[in-house]
Parts: structure tokens; C-alpha cells; sequence
């Protein structure tokens, strides 16, 4: 179970091809740029990131997938 219940909140991870930090987006790929990151609202939406996270991570794409806290404001994102 996530740990952030009712935050806003993105998922992120380290590439394993180059350990570069990403953020899951909306088309399910992982990005470099956190303004594209999908935002989880509500923990149903928290716990399916993560789901895609634990998927992704045993297909040995990602590594270390967790969710971290966001704010949002006019549109950007901002670490909570």
C-alpha cells in the first residue's frame, strides 16, 4: 500500500539502461521531464501507478519505482 494516501502525487523512477531519474507520463512511457508525469489524485489512482511501477520495474525497465509528493499550481508541478 502507498504510503502517500490522499496527496497528489507522481511516480518515479531510475532508467536502468543509464539510472537517469523518470516520471511515468500519460502515455505509460517514462519521461525525463516531470511536467509530463501523469498525477495521481486519489489513492485508487496512486495504487495503479505504482501496480505499473512494480510492472515496469520486473520487466527490467526501471528500477526503485515510488510515488513522491506534488503540488500543483496554474498547470506546473512542483515537489511537495
Amino acid at each position: 500500500m502507498s504510503k502517500i494516501a490522499s496527496a497528489n502525487s507522481v511516480l518515479t523512477a531510475n532508467r536502468l539502461s543509464d539510472g537517469v531519474v523518470v516520471f511515468l507520463d500519460f502515455e505509460g512511457a517514462w519521461n525525463e521531464n516531470i511536467r509530463e508525469a501523469v498525477v495521481a489524485h486519489s489513492p485508487d489512482e496512486a495504487r495503479a501507478l505504482e501496480d505499473r511501477g512494480a510492472y515496469d520495474a520486473s520487466r527490467n525497465l526501471v528500477v526503485e519505482p515510488h510515488l513522491i509528493e506534488v503540488r500543483e499550481a496554474d498547470g506546473t508541478l512542483f515537489l511537495a
